[in-house]
């Protein structure tokens, strides 16, 4: 499945996406530094609230990630992002429907059938 985030994304969510080279050692561009930020959550939920503040998805599956061909599943998706479609790894095989208008909260959770 592909989520695809509305334009304006910022630079560290795509710092992953993108190829680096480096030039020759001794000339410029031959080097990069990168920096990290840590967090203390409280608890599993306390994580993906995190993960949510910090701009990434929030995912929940029912009843999982895998699944048998023949059984229906339900996705939350939970971000401050607009999410502009949501489409399927196997679309000959996969039915992705809006099951839910977003939550009233800060950061709505969208539900997906």
């Amino acid at each position: 499945m592909c989520v695809q985030r509305a334009t304006g994304m910022p630079e560290r969510l795509l710092r992953c996406l993108l190829l680096l080279t480096l030039a020759p050692k001794g000339q410029s561009g031959c080097s990069r530094a990168y920096g990290c930020k840590f967090r203390w959550a409280a608890g599993y939920e306390g994580v993906r609230q995190v993960l949510v503040e910090e701009g990434g998805i929030d995912v929940h599956a029912v009843p999982g990630m895998t699944l048998p061909s023949d059984l229906p599943a339900r996705f939350a998706l939970r971000t401050n992002w607009e999410i502009q479609s949501v489409e399927a790894e196997f679309p000959a095989t996969t039915r992705i429907m809006r099951w839910s208008t977003p939550t009233p909260r800060a950061t709505p959770t969208r539900v997906f059938l």
